[in-house]
């Protein structure tokens, strides 16, 4: 890409690829150089919605995955997430008072493509119900640290 007033690179582009494989077979042959210089590669992700460019370009490893069944378990989670890439850790969110999960968890994976993968399907089954994935945003109102649900802007599971 370059500048349009000085005429300069940009220091980035963008490669298309006819096969959806060549990307994954991209993302799997990192580190990339080019001219002595490592280069960061990364799925680009499509603008959607109204806070698509803050929200969508943005690297994360945790996914928020919202409308679980009641009988869900971590270990079925992980298991149908794995279809993205290799999970680190599932963190199901309990109700204190009930002792039950509240319907949503969070999904931490190894690299942020595969959240990138997850977000892009939206929608899968996990133990027969429909739940939907999205990136899960820090909350700089938590301390930066903790992530924001769904639940945190007055939405209910997402929507």
């Amino acid at each position: 890409m370059m500048a349009h007033q000085t005429k300069r690179s940009r220091s980035f582009g963008f490669v298309t690829y006819q096969e959806l494989s060549k990307v994954e077979d991209c993302i799997a042959c990192r580190p990339h150089v080019v001219y002595r210089r490592t280069v960061d590669t990364k799925r680009d992700m499509p603008k959607v919605g109204k806070n698509a460019m803050n929200e969508k370009k943005e690297s994360v490893y945790k996914l928020f995955v919202g409308g679980i069944k009641d009988q869900s378990t971590s270990a079925s989670i992980e298991k149908e997430m794995t279809q993205f890439g290799a999970v680190r850790h599932v963190e199901l969110k309990m109700d204190k008072t009930t002792g039950m999960h509240k319907g949503f968890c969070f999904v931490t994976f190894e690299e942020t493509d595969y959240v990138d993968k997850a977000v892009l399907i939206k929608n899968i089954k996990i133990d027969g119900k429909e739940v939907e994935m999205k990136k899960a945003a820090a909350n700089p109102s938590r301390g930066g640290g903790r992530y924001r649900d769904c639940m945190d802007s007055g939405k209910g599971m997402c929507g």
